[in-house]
């Protein structure tokens, strides 16, 4: 794979949101989330002042009957300006970054800057996983062709009776990268509010 150097720099990248997580071994909620309230929430509220809870779903069915459950695991921390958020949870940490996204210089700044904050108020040990998510919205004029804008894209036969016309699809693909690392890619329509224009 390229280094950073060698791919250019668009000044519109079509990056809504890039997400960096680092996942730990979980620890303890009773005094986990306490801290996290207070101290973390104490040093990040310059720059992350709006605090919000965060937790998961648990659902479990029966022959007859079927219950819903919720626990807090986190919080997630947003700055007013909306662009940028922290999730401080039990079992790990993230950054989020929306649009308009810069690079990934500042990016990374900001979520080794915050990681290390979260880490020294829980006093958690190293990550046992990292994951990078970025999510693109690409606008294309209607009955343009895919491939005039995207690199990888369903191909579809060329027969003459086979439809042509996509309205609607969903890709998945997952690929193995160097030091036992996975790349998964998702693409698919997205719902459009532009008049005459496609989005992906």
């Amino acid at each position: 794979m390229g280094t950073l150097d060698q791919f250019p720099h668009f000044s519109g990248a079509p990056i809504v949101e890039a997400v960096l997580n680092l996942q730990i071994s979980p620890l303890s909620p009773d005094t986990t989330l306490g801290v996290l309230s207070s101290d973390f929430a104490r040093a990040v509220e310059p720059d992350y002042p709006i605090k919000q809870t965060f937790g998961s779903i648990t659902l479990s069915a029966g022959p007859s009957t079927a219950t819903a459950g919720s626990q807090q695991t986190g919080f997630v921390f947003r700055s007013t300006d909306g662009r940028r958020a922290l999730q401080a949870r039990i079992d790990g940490f993230a950054f989020s970054q929306f649009a308009p996204y810069e690079s990934w210089e500042p990016f990374v700044a900001e979520a080794r800057r915050t990681w290390e904050v979260y880490r020294e108020t829980v006093a958690a040990v190293e990550p046992t996983a990292i994951g990078m998510r970025t999510i693109n919205s690409l606008s294309m004029p209607a009955g343009s062709t895919m491939e005039s804008y995207l690199r990888v894209y369903p191909a579809l036969p060329t027969d003459a009776d086979f439809p042509q016309s996509v309205v609607n699809f969903a890709m998945r693909v997952d690929f193995q990268v160097e030091h036992g690392g996975k790349f998964q890619m998702q693409m698919g329509y997205l719902i459009n509010t532009v008049p005459d224009r496609v989005t992906s």
